[in-house]
């Protein structure tokens, strides 16, 4: 189970930006040209260091808070889209099926969309 401790970093990285989206590229084999992009959560703590991604997906899925992630990834990918005026570029954002269970999904996601894309 987590603890208290670990709980108030997830929070506090989410707030202060620790967890970003780090964009690995997707490749079309045949021509070798860049056609999108997966965003991945990648946790760098200032006191523990980088935090694996499969020590806190896990942690945040069995204590229910991976819902608070993915939507903090997409707020990120949003806001990198903005930024860089990427309009037609497609990129996939991970989701887990607890996510469907803690929240409305489909209308959290609707409402980022809406505010961050198309203020």
């Amino acid at each position: 189970m987590i603890n208290k401790d670990f709980i108030e970093r997830f929070e506090e990285a989410l707030d202060k930006g620790y967890i970003k989206a780090y964009f690995q590229p997707l490749i079309r084999t045949i021509s070798g040209k860049v056609c999108g992009a997966e965003a991945l959560a990648r946790w760098v703590d200032p006191v523990l260091g980088i935090i694996p991604p499969g020590e806190f997906i896990r942690l945040l899925e069995e204590n229910r808070l991976i819902h608070k992630l993915d939507l903090a990834m997409l707020e990120n990918v949003c806001r990198f889209y903005h930024r860089h005026g990427m309009d037609h570029f497609p990129c996939s954002v991970n989701l887990s099926r607890i996510d469907f269970e803690e929240t409305d999904m489909f209308s959290a996601i609707t409402g980022i969309l809406k505010n961050m894309m198309f203020p």
